[in-house]
């Protein structure tokens, strides 16, 4: 399987070089929904692309997956009270009126990807739904190292 996955990224990662994204747009995070969600100035929610992190309990009659809560707090340590940069892909929103946007905030003078951090550490997993994919490469590589390293939901979740 990882080998699969590893032939799959070398070929996406040569034709992503030859795919653009762009709308950039500077902003702020207000909300933390959950790990791979937030509310940005002008109360527009956005959903990471290329990343699903286990769900949180949203009531007392809903019960958080694995790794929920654990993924909420560190996508909240990343973008809480931070200058964010979100850039779309091919699509504006998904089908719940979400932006869809690659996250990035800066940490110690480096650019950091939000989507590709949360699968690195194992607080998410790659999730692939075209035409979103300029950055698949990268995010399924991340999720390799974090599998092999055993980094968080990796080590912890059945």
């Amino acid at each position: 399987m990882e080998d699969l996955l590893m032939t799959l990224a070398t070929i996406m990662l040569v034709a992503g070089g030859f795919l653009g994204n762009g709308n950039e747009q500077t902003t702020r995070v207000t909300r933390i929904i959950d790990g791979d969600t937030i509310v940005i100035e002008g109360k527009q929610h956005v959903r990471y692309i290329g990343v699903d992190t286990p769900e949180i309990a949203h009531n007392k009659k809903e019960i958080s997956e694995c790794y929920g809560n654990e993924a909420t707090a560190y996508n909240k340590k990343m973008v809480q009270n931070k200058e964010l940069t979100v850039s779309k892909d091919a699509s504006w929103k998904d089908r719940y009126g979400r932006l869809l946007r690659y996250v990035y905030v800066t940490q110690n003078n480096k650019k950091i990807l939000v989507n590709e951090e949360l699968i690195r550490q194992g607080y998410g997993t790659v999730l692939l739904i075209a035409p979103d994919i300029h950055k698949a490469p990268q995010l399924i590589l991340a999720q390799l190292d974090a599998m092999a390293h055993r980094r968080g939901m990796w080590s912890s979740c059945p």
